[in-house]
């Protein structure tokens, strides 16, 4: 080994097997014959091999070789060495460094501050003290706690007007360089936790940016009850509809870098449930496409320019989060939700604390703007400030011309794709797409758009069961207290007393997907009896179940399956249960109609209904 390599690499680094290497998209074809030259050179030098030789091999000489080593053997801001990435040609190897003077009207145009706020730091010491010692003071405190930015960067204006007067500040931006400075105190914070390796360097984009890519990273996923009533049918005695105003639950995620919603997803249960929480993680990891078809026509138009999605770019469609956030509901603690994170997704599950929302305040953020700028302005809305009179004015309204669940998810995908597309301070001026769209290539990881990806498996489970055969029944399994079969498992008569492995579809529990155990194929399983009839998932099959065992429901001959369910749930009363406090307003009139599809998982929804939707949205749409 060369003495060289000794004085430059540390013990860990002097295998080239684990060097850091760049993204294959980052090395230009044009340039790709030198790097490789340049690579195989390095990797000879490592081995042992002199100079001479690799100068006969890749024509690189001494002088030139040396100074590629440095530049490999150089610590990157992610506390490891720059590696194999250096040795692309033209590649940046240090920092941006201002040289020239700020100009006026460049300034005055928000345009050319690139660097001063680094200059301005590096050339007063007493900025850097005040600096470090924000810095050190909030290092020691949690990772979950949120720094009070306005107020340390209101202290740190107080001393640049000691340092260089009322007019030292070398910015003309409305938030008079805010954003660096958070950008700042969080870098020394980071690198005081030991998070950030190396030593800062004069650019900021070294210094007070970390290169190590978040994007992506870490998503926010809540749950809160619409402030607006929707209507939903139930059927009631000889066959008529009975219409019910209640507050859907929506559960949506955001993503915590850029601030951007990336999927939703509505329920009309009493309280969420494991399964809405799985829809929503599915809605965030789907490629979006934008509707054609609108139950409300005038929503066409409402979308903003650049509106949409996240994962409408190739960059950011299926996805990996590396930390899924959750609050600390009842439905986030389920085991299917451990599972799925932790295998499926294999990201780290992270449970908020309760009654702190100011931890997730990203999914906050966005609950405020769809409440107190969109939902609480309908007709329909729910405001804290409402009169008993007001709020069942809101309930009729809803029960006779408002918008049913169809509506409200048209509605509030155009409203969250209007919000990704707003600009914000945040971002210097970029909408959250925006800041998405312009991702380096070399970040793009866990990125699975494949036709079995694991992500496309949320709503599904695999169970081992055991094959039956009692009282002279020919083979079959039960899920649920539900007989399943079909004519190959009836045949398999080796296959009773052993296991084997179903995949089973959450949202719909009429046929299982069954194989043995090598990987022997079963074919699909179908439900035995009623069950078979009527589309349902797990939720329902497992409160009729508890319904049967109680006495209180059974299934009854020569009649509709699914019109049996149907009256059950009239009997249960949704909206009593879902809305305790909901004042006295007068019954719905009763009209005679007939359903003209199958219903949603519990509930039919109401029929769509004319209604100008500007009247009820008016401007406040817009955001």
């Amino acid at each position: 080994m060369h003495r060289k390599v000794e004085q430059l690499f540390a013990p860990q680094w002097r295998d080239t097997a684990g060097w850091p290497v760049p993204a294959e998209k980052a090395v230009k074809k044009q340039f790709l014959a030198a790097y490789e030259s340049r690579k195989r050179a390095i990797e000879q030098y490592m081995r042992g091999d002199s100079l001479k030789d690799i100068k006969e091999a890749e024509g690189i000489k001494g002088k030139e070789l040396y100074e590629m080593l440095e530049a490999c053997a150089s610590l990157d801001i992610d506390g490891q060495i720059a590696g194999f990435r250096t040795l692309v040609p033209y590649a940046r190897r240090k920092g941006y460094v201002r040289s020239s003077a700020p100009s006026d009207k460049a300034l005055a145009a928000g345009k050319g501050a690139s660097g001063l706020f680094v200059q301005l730091v590096a050339k007063h010491k007493p900025l850097q003290k005040l600096l470090n010692e924000q810095a050190e003071e909030y290092a020691k405190l949690g990772p979950d706690r949120r720094l009070p930015i306005a107020k340390l960067h209101t202290r740190f204006l107080n001393e640049l007007v000691k340092v260089k007067g009322e007019v030292g500040y070398p910015f003309n931006l409305q938030n008079r360089g805010r954003e660096g400075f958070r950008q700042a105190l969080h870098a020394l914070i980071g690198k005081i936790r030991g998070k950030v390796h190396g030593s800062l360097r004069g650019s900021i984009e070294r210094a007070f940016r970390p290169q190590i890519d978040t994007r992506y990273r870490r998503i926010q996923i809540d749950a809160h009850r619409l402030d607006s009533f929707i209507p939903v049918r139930f059927v009631g005695r000889k066959g008529r509809f009975k219409t019910r105003s209640l507050r859907p639950w929506l559960i949506a995620a955001v993503e915590v870098e850029s601030g951007a919603s990336l999927g939703f997803a509505l329920s009309v249960g009493k309280e969420i449930s494991h399964l809405d929480v799985l829809r929503c993680l599915y809605a965030c990891m789907m490629p979006w496409k934008r509707r054609t078809e609108f139950l409300v026509p005038s929503l066409v138009d409402a979308y903003k320019t650049g509106a949409g999605m996240p994962s409408m770019f190739a960059n950011c469609a299926c996805r990996y989060p590396s930390t899924v956030s959750l609050d600390n509901a009842l439905a986030h603690h389920a085991d299917r939700i451990r599972e799925v994170v932790l295998k499926k997704l294999n990201a780290v599950l992270v449970l908020g604390f309760p009654g702190e929302p100011r931890t997730r305040t990203e999914i906050e953020q966005l609950f405020n703007t769809l409440t107190h700028r969109n939902i609480q302005h309908l007709i329909v809305g729910v405001r804290p400030e409402m009169s008993n009179q007001e709020r069942a004015a809101a309930m009729t309204t809803a029960e006779k011309g408002g918008m049913t669940i169809e509506q409200m998810e048209e509605y509030l995908e155009v409203v969250m794709c209007n919000y990704n597309a707003h600009p914000t301070s945040a971002h210097y001026g970029k909408s959250p797409l925006q800041f998405l769209r312009e991702e380096s290539e070399f970040a793009l990881r866990r990125i699975d758009a494949s036709v079995s990806a694991s992500w496309r498996n949320l709503l599904k489970i695999e169970l081992s069961v055991p094959v039956r055969a009692r009282d002279g029944h020919p083979p079959h399994i039960h899920y649920l207290k539900v007989e399943y079969t079909n004519d190959l498992l009836r045949a398999a008569d080796m296959l009773v007393g052993k296991d084997i492995v179903i995949t089973v579809d959450l949202t719909d529990l009429r046929t299982v997907e069954a194989q043995a155990f090598g990987g022997i194929p079963l074919g699909t399983l179908f439900a035995r009896g009623p069950w078979a009839t009527f589309v349902h998932d797990e939720r329902l099959r497992k409160r009729l179940n508890r319904e049967i065992e109680d006495g209180n429901f059974h299934w009854e001959e020569g009649k509709d399956p699914e019109q049996i369910v149907n009256q059950l749930l009239r009997r249960a009363k949704h909206s009593a249960a879902a809305e305790p406090d909901r004042p006295k307003s007068p019954p719905p009139k009763r009209t005679e109609a007939k359903p003209s599809r199958a219903p949603r998982l519990i509930a039919d929804v109401a029929k769509s209904m004319d209604f100008d939707i500007e009247a009820i949205l008016g401007a406040k749409l817009k955001g």
